[in-house]
């Protein structure tokens, strides 16, 4: 993924979690992905490969297409 496009991920994976008032503990636990890679997302320091986007995405009842809009 492209820089601009993982940064909208972070930025709208953060969005969604706060939104459900859910840490980043509680949102990897759900998932299945640890806090540290969460945070990573969020950060723009990572750009979840396909898998753990769709489960991201599938979690939160959204497309990948709308974890990655601006």
């Amino acid at each position: 993924m492209s820089k601009v496009i993982c940064k909208n991920f972070g930025k709208n994976l953060r969005k969604l979690r706060l939104e459900r008032g859910l840490t980043q503990e509680e949102l990897g636990f759900e998932i299945d992905i640890d806090n540290s890679t969460i945070a990573k997302y969020e950060k723009n320091k990572r750009c979840p490969n396909l898998l753990a986007a769709k489960k991201i995405a599938d979690f939160f009842e959204v497309t990948i297409d709308k974890m990655l809009k601006n």
